[in-house]
């Protein structure tokens, strides 16, 4: 049942909903916010929110040698906290891997890339960067773990460079990370552009199944 958070037009009632929930979907779509909270957006959610937070690792580690920087996810965290949304984090890819952890464009399986733009990027397949990347996921859990719960990994790896596989490989890292660091960690995965199944079915083919929790999906495009 989806019903405005506004609530009814004056001089009509509440919708009643019809028959019984499909035994065929038995999941709760969860809708969050990309940015903070505007006054008209506090007039819209009589519930607290989610917040999803993008989180660059390259913010928090620009080069291989640098200390962990979370200066500026501890503010964004807190902001929507105090505006009194739930915070959750995307770590993202493409332009924000490190310049250093990041493959050359021209390595780029570019089929599954969505445009010729910059933001068609992965992660050097090599062990040094992967247990890189474990360390900097498992550092971020640790240090947020008393205030989120949600964990995202990836945008629209479909349209980023990531082949099913690949995308399964590096989601697989983040899970074993994030939930050695609070078992409680639920796993976001996915975070598809669009409805794209086939995408959907070669990430359980490979293997995913085990390393997510819920599943994001940005919700546009056919079908």
């Amino acid at each position: 049942e989806i019903t405005s958070p506004l609530g009814p037009p004056s001089g009509s009632s509440s919708p009643v909903p019809s028959g019984s929930p499909s035994p065929g979907c038995p999941y709760k779509l969860i809708f969050g916010l990309n940015g903070p909270v505007s006054d008209k957006i506090k007039q819209l959610y009589t519930i607290p929110s989610i917040r999803f937070l993008a989180v660059a690792w390259g913010d928090i580690q620009p080069t291989q040698a640098s200390s962990y920087d979370f200066s500026k996810a501890d503010s964004e965290v807190n902001e929507a906290i105090a505006n009194g949304q739930i915070p959750a984090v995307k770590f993202c890819d493409g332009d924000c891997f490190p310049n250093w952890a990041r493959q050359m464009d021209k390595d780029i399986d570019r089929s599954y890339c969505c445009s010729t733009d910059y933001v068609c990027r992965v992660l050097k397949e090599d062990s040094v960067t992967a247990e890189a990347f474990k360390e900097v996921v498992k550092a971020m859990v640790l240090r947020y773990k008393d205030k989120i719960t949600y964990w995202d990994y990836g945008i629209e790896p479909n349209c980023r460079g990531y082949n099913p596989s690949l995308y399964t490989q590096w989601l697989k890292f983040f899970a074993e990370a994030a939930r050695s660091a609070d078992p409680k960690a639920i796993i976001i995965g996915g975070h598809i552009s669009g409805a794209n199944n086939d995408y959907l079915r070669a990430m359980y083919a490979n293997g995913a199944g085990p390393y997510f929790d819920r599943l994001s999906i940005d919700p546009y495009g056919q079908p």
